[in-house]
């Protein structure tokens, strides 16, 4: 019962990090899905729309919009697939990477500054032995087995930050 609550106790703690951290992002910092494509991209290299759009849950339609809106931008670049040319392929541009990264920094910035501020050092080194302890929490955790009749079910990847 003590893992069961533990786990209770970290999955909210976690919730509530991550939405503080977005919480007080830049106004006119890039929306979630935007960063979602762009870390897909920046971490497991070029993808196809559906791909993107099965990974972050987002349906066909409003991942074609989101994409002309980012190639617009010059954050991502569509080429026809090298062995299958009928596929699209959406590849990073190093615009694309910058402004991810940019984000990325900024957050890990605030949560630095934050952890200065409240923690001390030896706390601050216990919050990193703890950063691996879920690393290899979340590596270990089972994906469920497919329902009957479900078409399938969102991927989430948590990007470093």
């Amino acid at each position: 019962m003590a893992a069961l609550e533990t786990a209770g106790l970290l999955y909210r703690q976690a919730n509530r990090l991550t939405r503080r951290l977005r919480a007080t992002r830049a106004p006119n910092s890039p929306g979630l899905s935007k960063l979602g494509i762009l870390a897909r991209l920046h971490q497991d290299g070029p993808a196809t729309a559906k791909s993107l759009a099965e990974y972050l849950g987002l349906q066909p339609q409003s991942m074609t919009r989101l994409l002309s809106t980012m190639e617009s931008a010059r954050l991502i670049r569509r080429h026809p697939d090298k062995t299958d040319r009928r596929q699209i392929r959406i590849e990073l541009t190093a615009a694309g990477q910058r402004l991810l990264l940019d984000d990325l920094g900024q957050r890990r910035e605030r949560l630095a500054r934050s952890m200065m501020r409240t923690l001390s050092p030896a706390e601050t080194e216990l919050l990193r032995t703890a950063a691996g302890l879920m690393d290899r929490v979340a590596a270990a955790i089972e994906a469920p087995a497919p329902a009957a009749g479900r078409a399938g079910h969102r991927k989430w990847r948590v990007v470093s930050g």
